[in-house]
């Protein structure tokens, strides 16, 4: 008889207090953390075994290289870093309940419109990072989450690199999906464009549910992958709701000579605002500025989405610096019109008569204000000026969650939450599975039993994207 094997808990951290697994990758696991105060769910990555110095010399440098762009928008916020007892290396995170974009596109692709908008929002984080001389590498669907507000965050930096710098003795440590192939070979340079790459064969499976690169009745083995890749054998998207003008980005943005291709996130996520603009959608605003030096001050600019000129970032230094401008021409700003000068005759008179019947009015509905309070003493009542909260509170969480076993399948139920016009984020973890998420109106999902201990985590999402407290429960399959 073969023994059952449940997830074991997570350390004894300072402050937390540990709910469930979230996932596993190379070197770490990651928890689903209750933080005590502040009040919050947090995802606490954690090095896997002690002694590990090649572990902690990759967790470090992916902490340095949250640090360095945490804040932004579209990133995953980094919280804090520690070690536990026995001396592993963890980092402290914003908890996203959506955790991997890769599984629900697969089961549904996802309107241009908001693909668009997600990878804009994308690029942007990316082209922050590539300002602050770093390389994602590995930027692919599943490392991008949603937020409790639903906003897009990139995540997992386990394998960013310093522009210009040599990649490991091998060629692992990235997906052969998203990756362009010049990432395939060994001892290769880490460069902006390989993010370009993915920032495109992302939006591509955001769009299709599949890579550009996987053949849905072929051989998708890593060889066969690397294969087209390097051959630059890339199919139609398929879709008629996608105008022609995408593709073309698209595959402009996944040419295989790295020197021939999009230039930058910045430029790419431009790009991807031109086809918004060209299918009449609001324009997503892309929040990027540049990089301070410590000590100095600058205004701040608060026109964020105007389209600038910026340096391509060439830290292997193979080709000299270009400077990459906006196709569109800049806008013209509007002459002023001459200041009126002061003349009481002619057209100027008019304007002295008008602007003195206007202070008579202000006076006549002043006088007509005032009047009704004369001789009663109380002031005259006036209307309360009511403004909305911009800041609304997150909906009920659903309650009384629980799994029932029957013929090979969960059922997962819980009772609604009492705020109106709210969505489901239900994610299930299986022992040797990866987690399942499912988004729903309803107050149940069905799904496939595997022996052991089955556990469910459920939000509710308001319009607002707001979310709410999850709730957990855990069955045990024989």
């Amino acid at each position: 008889m073969n023994r059952v094997t449940t997830p074991m808990p997570g350390p004894a951290l300072p402050g937390l207090v540990w709910v469930r697994p979230i996932g596993a990758g190379g070197f770490a696991d990651v928890h689903l953390y209750r933080q005590v105060t502040p009040d919050r769910d947090v995802a606490v990555k954690i090095q896997r075994e002690a002694g590990d110095a090649s572990g902690r010399e990759a967790l470090t440098a992916e902490a340095n290289a949250m640090a360095a762009v945490t804040g932004h928008p579209a990133i995953v916020a980094l919280y804090e870093v520690g070690a536990t007892a026995d001396d592993r290396p963890y980092l402290v995170m914003e908890y996203c309940p959506v955790a991997n974009l890769g599984d629900q596109v697969r089961l549904a692709p996802m309107a241009p419109s908001r693909a668009l908008d997600t990878m804009i929002r994308i690029s942007a984080g990316t082209e922050m990072l590539h300002r602050h001389g770093l390389v994602h590498r590995d930027i692919k669907p599943a490392n991008i989450m949603l937020t409790a507000w639903g906003h897009p965050v990139l995540g997992d930096f386990g394998v960013a690199l310093p522009s210009g710098a040599v990649a490991g003795a091998t060629a692992a440590g990235f997906s052969v999906l998203w990756a362009p192939p010049e990432q395939q070979l060994v001892g290769s340079i880490a460069h902006p464009t390989q993010d370009v790459w993915a920032l495109a064969a992302t939006t591509w499976t955001l769009l299709t549910g599949r890579s550009p690169f996987e053949d849905p009745v072929g051989d998708n083995s890593t060889l066969g992958v690397a294969t087209r890749v390097r051959e630059g054998r890339i199919p139609g998207l398929g879709r008629p709701d996608v105008p022609p003008l995408l593709e073309q980005v698209l595959r402009q943005a996944l040419v295989s000579d790295a020197t021939q291709r999009t230039p930058s996130a910045t430029e790419f996520g431009h790009q991807l605002r031109g086809v918004q603009e060209a299918m009449r959608l609001p324009l997503t605003p892309m929040d990027i500025r540049d990089r301070l030096v410590a000590g100095e001050s600058r205004p701040v600019d608060t026109d964020r989405t105007r389209p600038r000129a910026m340096p391509v970032i060439d830290a292997a230094q193979t080709r000299p610096a270009a400077v990459v401008t906006d196709p569109r021409p800049a806008a013209t700003p509007e002459p002023k019109p001459p200041e009126p000068q002061p003349t009481r005759s002619g057209a100027g008179g008019v304007r002295w008569w008008v602007a003195g019947l206007l202070v008579v009015a202000a006076v006549l509905v002043t006088v007509a204000l005032v009047l009704p309070s004369i001789g009663t003493g109380q002031p005259t009542p006036t209307k309360a000026v009511v403004t909305a909260n911009p800041v609304t509170l997150p909906p009920a969480a659903p309650t009384q969650l629980a799994g029932a076993v029957a013929a090979g399948q969960t059922q997962w139920t819980w009772r609604a939450s009492t705020t109106p016009d709210v969505r489901y984020i239900a994610t299930i973890s299986r022992p040797g599975k990866p987690p399942l998420v499912r988004d729903t109106q309803l107050t149940g999902v069905q799904v496939e039993a595997i022996s052991g201990e089955n556990c469910a985590d459920v939000v509710a999402v308001g319009k607002d994207g707001r979310a709410s407290q999850s709730v957990n429960a855990c069955v045990q399959v024989p």
